[in-house]
């Protein structure tokens, strides 16, 4: 075998030494390979444990920024809940009650937390809200005053008739201002607005109708759109809710006890006593008939209240052939009467102190007298009512009425007889005509109890605790 003599021809020894120089280098390189792969998965491994950790932290964060969020807005909606509770003035408006996951405190107080006295007629309205571990604590005070329902014009909207007019004519007689809410026609010769009576007449119309003057003296009345707003006039809204749970208490007598009468009752020649009854109230299931007697035992703070679910009379008891004339029926100041039918006012009855010949109408003292009727409310001629009428289906006046006639249905004014001082709110008149009667709105009310309520917060009571 020739041996290869090229001296650049590598020798079997140095082949054999480049052999395991490569195969040193490639052990080497896999070796690195191996060890920079497992420093990756250790740092891929610790990287993702603490993204991991961080995102079961941040979780947990944010699930407890959305409970205390959650705690914060239920608190919150308690305290809403608490004051429209409050503002309607139920019956079982103090307390604690569950709302939602917030549980809310209504309570009356004389102080807030700090100790610093709060005036009267306040609700502190306490709630907690809360959701799993998160709690949220929000107090507010709201404030409630009593203040007259009325506007400084009484107000008709409309009447039964089809041409959309009032027709006020010279025999009716007008005084102060009120607002009708279809056309008026004043007819030929009527003389409105007595000064020595009460101020001048002025008649206010819809903005879609208008006022229409015939010849005659009309140097006391004037007429135009009313002036705030936009002109429109509406009835006062009224929440029934009281009368009806009165009304519900005599519905459900099942026996005579205590102030309970089940059964009709009739009250003659006698005095009618509220107050020797619970809450000087007397309830009766049936039909109601106070005749020749004197219904007294109210005071302006604590009215005499009775309450019927059937019909309410108040007349004279028949007089015995040969005998005196019976006694009329009267009714001392501070006296409610309230039922789910018709109140009956007939035979010269007198419901209330007669302060005309003492006192002018700025100067009569306040009182707390009322008629309510679900059905019909009828004031018969030769009758006098002082006090606040309301009636939700039709006031028939034909005797004289010194106060408020509240008609949120009917309104009917028709006789010779028919006498108001003081204001009406109407919705229909019961015809399309007055022409009869007399209407003097001075808008003076001396009454205590038929007012509504003034609701809302007291500024910068919302506290979190």
């Amino acid at each position: 075998m020739t041996r290869n003599m090229n001296p650049y021809s590598p020798q079997p020894d140095q082949v054999m030494n480049l052999a395991h120089e490569k195969n040193g280098r490639h052990g080497q390189s896999g070796f690195g390979f191996s060890a920079i792969a497992i420093v990756i998965a250790l740092i891929m491994g610790l990287t993702v444990t603490m993204v991991f950790r961080q995102v079961a932290t941040q979780s947990a964060e944010l699930g407890e920024v959305y409970s205390a969020s959650q705690a914060h807005w239920t608190a919150m909606s308690g305290i809403e809940w608490g004051i429209h509770k409050a503002e309607l003035g139920e019956s079982d408006v103090l307390g604690t009650f569950d709302f939602f996951n917030s549980t809310v405190t209504i309570d009356t107080s004389t102080a807030d937390e700090s100790g610093t006295p709060l005036t009267t007629n306040f609700y502190r309205v306490m709630s907690e809200g809360r959701i799993g571990e998160a709690q949220s604590n929000f107090r507010i005070i709201a404030a409630f005053s009593l203040l007259t329902a009325w506007a400084d014009v009484s107000i008709i909207e409309v009447n039964t008739g089809k041409n959309q007019k009032f027709d006020l004519t010279k025999d009716f007689t007008l005084n102060d201002s009120i607002y009708f809410g279809e056309d008026v026609v004043v007819e030929d010769g009527t003389t409105y607005g007595d000064p020595g009576v009460g101020e001048a007449t002025h008649i206010y119309h819809h903005p879609d109708y208008g006022v229409t003057v015939s010849t005659g003296d009309h140097a006391n009345l004037t007429y135009g759109l009313y002036p705030y707003g936009t002109g429109e006039l509406y009835l006062p809204d009224f929440d029934n809710s009281y009368y009806d749970d009165l009304i519900a208490v005599a519905d459900a007598i099942t026996s005579t006890t205590g102030n309970y009468i089940n059964g009709k009752k009739t009250w003659s020649k006698t005095t009618l006593d509220l107050s020797i009854y619970t809450d000087n109230t007397v309830y009766v299931k049936g039909d109601v008939t106070i005749e020749s007697s004197n219904i007294t035992g109210g005071s302006i703070d604590a009215p005499g209240i009775l309450v019927t679910n059937g019909k309410l009379t108040l007349k004279k008891a028949k007089a015995k052939k040969k005998a005196p004339p019976s006694a009329k029926t009267t009714a001392d100041d501070n006296i409610i009467l309230i039922t789910k039918k018709d109140i009956i006012v007939q035979d010269s009855t007198y419901f209330g102190f007669d302060h005309t010949d003492s006192l002018t109408a700025e100067d009569r003292p306040v009182t707390t007298n009322e008629l309510y009727a679900k059905d019909d409310l009828q004031i018969k001629a030769g009758t006098t009512v002082w006090g606040q009428l309301y009636c939700r289906d039709d006031i028939k006046l034909e005797g004289a009425v010194y106060g408020i006639c509240l008609a949120p249905s009917k309104f009917t004014f028709e006789k010779v007889t028919s006498y108001l001082e003081g204001a009406v709110f109407a919705h229909e008149l019961n015809r399309d005509r007055l022409d009869n009667g007399q209407m003097h709105l001075n808008h003076i009310y001396h009454d205590e109890y038929f007012k509504i309520i003034d609701f809302g917060v007291e500024d910068n009571s919302l506290y979190e605790y």
